[in-house]
Formats: C-alpha cells, structure tokens, sequence
C-alpha cells in the first residue's frame, strides 16, 4: 500500500513535470531492472546470472576490468558478448516511452544522463544527440591496444557462448585497423584504454543544452540511481542545489525523507512513472502523445536592437553558445539600469567575474604599449571569425582561440561607434571556455548583461550589477577542463577589454575636439 506521504510526493512529480519548461532525466541501473535485465550490483544476483564467476570467486567489478581480454579473451568475450546478446533482445518497458513522450513535450528540450551501458534510451526512441552515455555503449567496439581513437558499431558478433563454462566460441571480434583484439567501448574498472571520443561528444552536447536552460524550470527525473558509484545522483543534486527553478525527483525503492528537499518516491522506476503519468494533467498528456511542445509565455526580455541587436556576431557565434536575439519594437533602458561614468575615464570602469560574484576596479595598469597594439590589432581582426590569442608571459596553450563581435544601438547615429561587445574564449574543439562582456553605455548594454547575468554561476540581483562602463567576465561549460589556462585566458580577456574600451573613448575625445573646431 502506498503512503500519504508518497502520495503527495508523486503528486508534486506530476506537478513539476507538468509545469517544467525542460527535463533532464537521468539513470541508473535500477532503470533497466523493470525490463527484466539483472542488476549485477550485489555478489548474489551476479553470480546468478554467471555461475562459474561464483565458483571462480570473481565478482562484477573483477570480472569487469579490461585485463580480461588480454589473459583470458574467450572469458571476457562470453561475458560481454552474452551481455550484448541480452541487452540486444531486451525491449525497454513502457517507463521508457511514457519518459519520452513527456521530453517532447518540453518546450525548452530534454536531455538523457545514464550510467547504463545497454543502449534502451535510443532503442526507445530518443535521439542519440540527445543521450549522454557516462560509461558508454556496449554495442559499439574499439581496439583493446586501443591503435587509434576508431569507434565502430557490429551486428551481432557471431559468438557461441558457453554459460556453463563462460567461454565463446567462434572467431573473436578484431579491430579491422590493425587486427588486435576489439572490445566493447564501455568504461570497466581500472580502465586506462578506454576511447571515450563518443561520451566526450556527447557531453558536449550536454553542456551546451544545459546552458542554453539556465533561468528555465528545470524538472531532474533520477531513476535506479544506486550510491555505490554516486555519479547519476550528483548530476541532479548539484543543479538542484546550483540552480533556482530546479527540482529533483528521485525515483528509487531505497528512497527516503533523507533526500529532501528532492522529492523522493521509494517505488520501482516503472511503478512510479505510470503512477506519476497518471496523475498528469489531460492537456499535458495529449501534447505528449502527439509530441507536440507545449507553449509557454515568454520572459520579458531588456531592450534591444530591432535589427536582432548583434551586428558582427556571426551565425557560428550564435550556434555555439546558442542565445537568442529577441527583438522589441522601442528601444532603451531598463529602468533599473544606471547612469554611465565618462568613457574616457577608465577608473571608473568595473570588473565583474559572474563565476564568484566579486566585483573591483578595473586594473588597466602595467599593460605595455607593445600589449595595446598587438590586442588592438587582434582584436580588429577578431570581429568576423576566430584568431591566435596573443602571448601572455610568453605562454598560450596550442588551440586556445578568441572572437568577438560589437553591439549597437537602433538609435545610435550613423557612423558612431558601437558601445558594448562580446568576446568569446574557446579551447581546442571550439570549447567554450571564458566569455568577456564590455559596456561602454548602457543604453547598448543591456543585451549584454542579459546574456552575461542569465547564465551566470552565481545568484545576483539585478540592482547589484555595477553601472556602465563596466567589464564582466563569465565561465563557461569547459572551463572547468581548462582551469590551469584561466588565468592566462583573464590577462588576455584583460588587454582586449582594456584596449576596446580605450580606443573607442579616444574616438568620442577626437571627435569631439573636431565639433569644436
């Protein structure tokens, strides 16, 4: 029988689900249990499915490490090619379908994290660009050497597998660039050859939707996440504990009050979610069924241009940190915007780092003149595409690169400069990695700090922004992977800013001094 408590809880699921405008779901083994496949977590349930490993005395973990391949191949091949076998005639339980006609409905996206190996999102109709696979996909294969960085997904191995003795039989799977043995590219224990190209892409991918959803309501649906390897739970408990609008649903049959202020549901992953589809309103279950999003009202947005505000920002700057330009007819301030200090005056400028919240003046000094030119002249070549960063202290880490592009005002005169700008940081890959905002005049900077403050790392108000001009720096989704470069990356973010702010308040002073005349 069901509790009161988990009665409400499963209300409050189908509330938020309701109401989300995005859903990240992630899971772990517990998910494919309903499907009939083992949970090898625990000795007993493994042993079970493999009884020699018990008479051997190898449990799951031992058995899953790559040292199998190379001492006993037929061994490990019967171990993972029966897995394959199994996981390839498993047909996902319904929780998967029902989870993917309410992604569809989303009005800002879905996103799959899984620690499973077995492929049953995309089997159920997910997009493979829309799944993250933490520890890979064990129908793909790769070189056990590995001789290169080469993924590549068979049929069916032809393997006859011996459960009794745990030995395959038939020719093994080979790597067809260099003949060696191949494995399945899923992450095993104490694995330092594990090609992980596909789960780096795919995280990609995640960190760019993850962003392009900050200030959304976020509904984190956690289902079968064990705490032996805590990793599915962390990624739904640091966005509920980072983010605002976010809530965390933990599905699970250990779940408790302890996991609050998650919403826990101590259920299977199936039980909850047809209980939790039953409580949904009719209107969100049809749009699901159809798969069609459903439309929420839009933010206000601050002023900007009704030309899309960005004039030298290419396409391929929008389709990398995916923002929007939402156009408004009548251009101007916000109201709690704040006069600007003179241009000139580069005293008076702020420094905000959006990743910790510390705002200071901003430091012009000890930039050399050779500093002022070489950024000048970079930053001038920057306008339309991406460009070497200049040497800070005689180091630049290979495949670091800058962009930038200028903002301007609707009503700004014919021929005057613009009065905000963008400058975007990537690492090798095109990674987003730093992003530098610059105001001049407020009036123009508005899209800016909307761009900046939305996804910024850290929970500030909007009268605690300083007043223009002002530089802002904020960290992006690979900035993490870089950190020994961010400091470098700031001295650079540092002259650009310096030196774009100085050259367009030399350009008012001359033009002045010529009204004069």
């Amino acid at each position: 029988m069901v509790s009161d408590r988990t009665q409400r809880n499963l209300r409050r699921a189908a509330e938020r689900i309701a109401k989300a405008d995005a859903l990240l779901i992630t899971a772990g083994a517990g998910m494919s249990v309903d499907s009939g496949l083992p949970d090898f977590r625990g000795g007993k349930g493994f042993w079970r499915a493999y009884p020699p490993l018990e008479k051997l005395g190898i449990s799951f973990e031992e058995m899953a490490e790559p040292h199998w391949f190379d001492e006993k191949p037929e061994m490990a091949w019967a171990f993972y090619g029966h897995r394959q076998q199994l996981y390839r005639d498993t047909k996902p339980h319904m929780g998967y379908w029902m989870l993917r006609d309410w992604a569809r409905a989303m009005p800002a996206g879905h996103f799959v994290v899984t620690s499973n190996v077995d492929g049953a999102f995309e089997a159920a109709g997910f997009a493979a660009d829309r799944i993250l696979e933490q520890h890979g996909n064990i129908h793909r294969h790769q070189c056990t050497v590995p001789c290169g960085p080469a993924i590549w997904t068979d049929d069916a191995p032809d393997l006859q597998i011996d459960l009794a003795t745990l030995q395959a039989r038939g020719p093994l799977p080979r790597c067809p660039e260099c003949g060696a043995l191949a494995r399945p590219n899923v992450l095993m224990f104490g694995d330092f050859a594990w090609v992980a190209d596909a789960m780096e892409e795919q995280r990609r991918r995640y960190q760019q939707w993850l962003t392009s959803v900050r200030g959304k309501q976020l509904v984190v649906v956690e289902l079968g996440a064990g705490t032996a390897l805590a990793t599915i739970r962390w990624f739904g408990e640091k966005l509920a504990a980072e983010r605002t609008r976010t809530t965390l649903v933990r599905i699970n049959p250990d779940a408790s009050d302890a996991d609050e202020p998650a919403v826990p549901v101590r259920m299977s992953a199936l039980e909850a979610l047809r209980r939790i589809e039953e409580k949904l309103p009719e209107s969100f279950k049809a749009a699901a069924k159809a798969g069609v999003r459903i439309a929420r009202p839009t933010a206000a947005v601050l002023p900007v241009s009704p030309r899309g505000g960005l004039e030298a920002v290419s396409a391929r700057d929008l389709e990398m940190l995916e923002f929007d330009v939402a156009p408004v007819s009548k251009p101007g301030r916000p109201a709690w915007w704040s006069g600007a200090a003179s241009p000139i005056d580069l005293r008076s400028v702020t420094l905000l780092d959006l990743a910790s919240g510390h705002v200071a003046p901003f430091n012009y000094l000890g930039i050399s003149t050779a500093d002022q030119k070489a950024c000048a002249a970079r930053w001038n070549a920057a306008q339309h595409d991406f460009v070497p960063l200049p040497e800070v202290g005689g180091y630049v880490e290979s495949g670091f690169s800058f962009r930038g592009g200028v903002i301007r005002s609707a009503d700004a005169p014919d021929g005057d400069r613009p009065g905000a700008a963008l400058i975007f940081f990537c690492g090798p890959g095109e990674a987003p990695v730093l992003t530098v905002g610059i105001a001049r005049r407020a009036s123009e900077a508005a899209f800016v700090w909307q761009y900046l403050y939305e996804r910024a790392a850290v929970p500030l108000k909007p009268l605690e922004h300083p007043r223009a001009p002002w530089v802002a720096t904020r960290h992006e989704w690979a900035a993490e992977e870089h950190a020994a470069m961010l400091p470098v990356l700031g001295e650079v973010a540092r002259m650009l800013a310096w030196t774009w702010l100085r050259v367009q308040a030399l350009y008012e002073q001359q033009k002045r001094e010529d009204e004069d005349e």
